[in-house]
């Protein structure tokens, strides 16, 4: 019953080697075998998603209304590597993001009305959804009757 449901975005309690553990990692907007957005498959992929963005506001709201200068850019860009970094060395998330401050992004128009845009492409490490292990029987084995060495 709890694949049921995990396979439909539902999560459950379920009573596991001796405690409770809440089952399923799946949003709302996961249904097994459906397109979905891959940014909604799992919650700690959107949780991911959400505290860079928080941690962006959060570190760089207070610069609102400040001159843009390129050495700000250069320090935005600089320190919210360095958080990447981070987060890629505690395996929160995998493979190498970046920061981007692109100028197909970033028209002048834009720039001249004060609004600045960042790229930040991430990949959230996933979840151990499930882990399968296939055991075969073999007769290899027998030959240490007659193998010296086995």
């Amino acid at each position: 019953m709890s694949k049921e449901l995990t396979s439909n975005g539902i999560s459950t309690c379920v009573f596991w080697g001796g405690n409770w553990v809440l089952w399923g990692d799946h949003t709302a907007s996961y249904t097994y075998g459906t397109d979905v957005d891959p940014r909604a498959i799992f919650d700690v992929s959107m949780r991911m998603l959400f505290y860079i963005t928080n941690s962006f506001q959060r570190e760089w709201g207070t610069m609102i209304d400040e001159p843009f200068t390129k050495q700000l850019r250069d320090r935005i860009i600089n320190r919210e590597q360095e958080k990447l970094d981070a987060l890629v060395a505690q395996g929160a998330l995998i493979g190498n993001p970046s920061v981007l401050f692109l100028e197909s992004n970033n028209s002048t128009e834009d720039m001249m009305n004060g609004d600045f845009r960042w790229d930040i492409p991430v990949t959230p490490t996933p979840p151990l959804k499930s882990a399968t292990v296939y055991v075969a029987y073999t007769d290899a084995g027998f030959s240490a009757y007659f193998n010296e060495e086995g």
